[in-house]
């Protein structure tokens, strides 16, 4: 059964946020000081990306210097948000088909707050399922050539999804949409 409650109700009102121009290590110190995983990144006032935990990971790995590298070279961008009055589950379906734990809430392009997995699991625990999903999602290995996820015409999840004129299809209904 789907739950009533919106993203309003279940986000973080306060969101931390950098600038652009800042750099990976002024970033991860913000994250550590207020104990969160993300932060919307901002310029002239608007919500522009987003930097992660895994973002600065990645930078780590690949032994570039966190004190010299800005947050505007390694952000996602453009930022996928949800819109405050979006429903716990379609909010839980976006984070599963984005492969993102963290999502913005914008009204009017204006950044009102930020719902994680866990918001979702913590007010609305019948959205277990979809969770559950995404953790699948996330762990999962694609076939190679392919990516893992949901598939964009029968919802089925597929670890051979694959760019079909604009849409994400599995192996089957590719198939069907070459036949028709």
């Amino acid at each position: 059964m789907e739950t009533e409650i919106t993203v309003k109700e279940a986000m973080i009102n306060l969101v931390v946020t950098t600038k652009t121009t800042s750099t990976i290590s002024e970033a991860a110190k913000k994250m550590i000081a207020h104990q969160i995983g993300c932060l919307v990144v901002m310029d002239k006032n608007e919500p522009v990306g987003i930097i992660t935990e895994r973002d600065i990971v990645k930078l780590v790995a690949e032994k570039k210097s966190p004190e010299k590298t800005k947050i505007k070279s390694i952000m996602t961008s453009p930022i996928i948000a949800a819109e405050p009055g979006t429903k716990l589950f379609e909010a839980a379906r976006m984070m599963a088909k984005f492969n993102i734990r963290r999502l913005p809430v914008m009204e009017k392009k204006k950044l009102q707050g930020i719902i994680t997995s866990l918001d979702i699991l913590r007010f609305a625990p019948e959205e277990a399922d979809i969770l559950s999903e995404l953790a699948k999602i996330n762990t999962s290995m694609p076939a190679e050539g392919g990516v893992a996820g949901e598939c964009e015409r029968c919802g089925k999840y597929s670890e051979y999804l694959k760019d079909a004129e604009d849409t994400i299809l599995c192996e089957k209904c590719r198939e069907e949409s070459e036949e028709e």
